[in-house]
């Protein structure tokens, strides 16, 4: 038995709804009438605390938890009690009754459900998230005896690591997340692939394009680009590397290829970041000119190359000779510093410039 839990226990933060199962495996294994998880984050006041509670019960409880979470939560010992982690607590640790009303009122509406004996264990603090377990019987089960509680902290050890991971894998998350909407908000796309081209992760801007099948797409999973060549490219990568995808489809797009020089021991996880720019033509003009000190009609002009138009396109949507839209293209890349449309683009990418607006 205890086997099988420590297996569902290691297995409850990597699943894709973490700690849903793990509840049912505990309430079943020390016949409990129910067994409930909290994890809790303090927010910038006491009173702005976060708490996510998973449990399961042999009772029908979706019109107890309502009542439960509007009036009762407060009553709770984990949220009354500072608990020393890895005890385990019962009732009269916490709340010897006839000694405190709210006390009182919860004891008589937990036994109303059928937890007649409970216990409780604060499992740790780790990424300033508290994590607790509780757990009740019935009076048919009984209550807890020494032989329960012993298995119960064997099982503590390996309850504390598996929070410690979700912890981590969580803090690894929300890191990603907000470096993807940060880059959104930049208006910057960014994709990352593996060694096989195999999409592993990609922003909302990304998501958006990859949807409209144009100059990108997915398919069973991986990148493809209008055109072909992405293996080819990925192959004879040097880093900062400019693709052009897409360049029949009448919406053309340049893309900046990093290869990803962290740890690849294990062969897992993103080997290249692709970047592209989403919005270039329109709110990139102003930061352009004032970065690389361009006339408003050049900064225009770098835009539209930035986003993926040709030399010659850049000018007609200008309105401009192919003479005037090649003069505009050598001023620019002097002012620049740059002897190439990819260069430009690899530039603007990576350039301050994306924070001048």
């Amino acid at each position: 038995m205890q086997i099988d839990i420590i297996e569902a226990i290691y297995d409850a933060p990597l699943t894709p709804q973490p700690w849903v199962d793990l509840p049912a495996h505990i309430r079943r294994a020390f016949g409990c009438s129910a067994a409930m998880l909290t994890f809790s984050r303090l927010g910038p006041a006491a009173s702005q605390a976060r708490s996510h509670s998973i449990y399961d019960t042999a009772w029908d409880s979706r019109a107890a938890w309502p009542l439960y979470d509007s009036i009762y939560r407060h009553f709770d010992p984990i949220n009354r009690l500072s608990m020393r982690t890895g005890n385990l607590y019962d009732y009269d640790d916490v709340m010897a009754p006839g000694g405190d009303a709210e006390a009182d009122r919860y004891l008589e509406f937990v036994k109303s459900l059928g937890a007649h004996y409970g216990l409780f264990v604060h499992l740790g603090k780790h990424g300033g998230i508290d994590a607790w377990m509780s757990l009740s019987r019935d009076t048919d089960e009984g209550d807890f005896n020494d032989a329960d509680a012993g298995k119960i902290k064997n099982l503590l050890p390996h309850l504390q690591r598996a929070v410690e991971i979700h912890c981590r894998l969580e803090c690894a998350r929300n890191a990603a997340s907000i470096h993807a909407a940060a880059l959104a908000d930049l208006g910057i796309g960014a994709i990352l692939l593996d060694e096989a081209g195999a999409i592993v992760g990609t922003n909302a801007i990304a998501d958006t394009l990859l949807d409209q099948r144009q100059a990108l797409s997915r398919q069973g999973g991986r990148l493809k680009i209008a055109g072909g060549g992405l293996q080819h490219a990925l192959s004879k990568l040097n880093d900062g590397q400019v693709i052009l995808a897409g360049a029949h489809t009448g919406a053309p797009l340049h893309l900046l290829v990093r290869a990803w020089t962290g740890s690849h021991a294990f062969e897992t996880g993103p080997a290249f970041a692709l970047y592209f720019e989403s919005q270039a033509t329109e709110l990139r003009v102003e930061g352009l000119r004032r970065r690389f000190d361009l006339s408003p009609s050049e900064a225009r002009f770098a835009a539209l190359m930035v986003s993926g138009k040709s030399v010659d396109e850049a000018g007609q949507e200008m309105n401009l000779t192919r003479a005037s839209g090649r003069t505009y293209c050598k001023r620019i890349f002097a002012r620049t510093g740059v002897r190439s449309q990819a260069e430009l683009v690899r530039l603007v990418l990576t350039s301050i410039a994306r924070l001048d607006l």
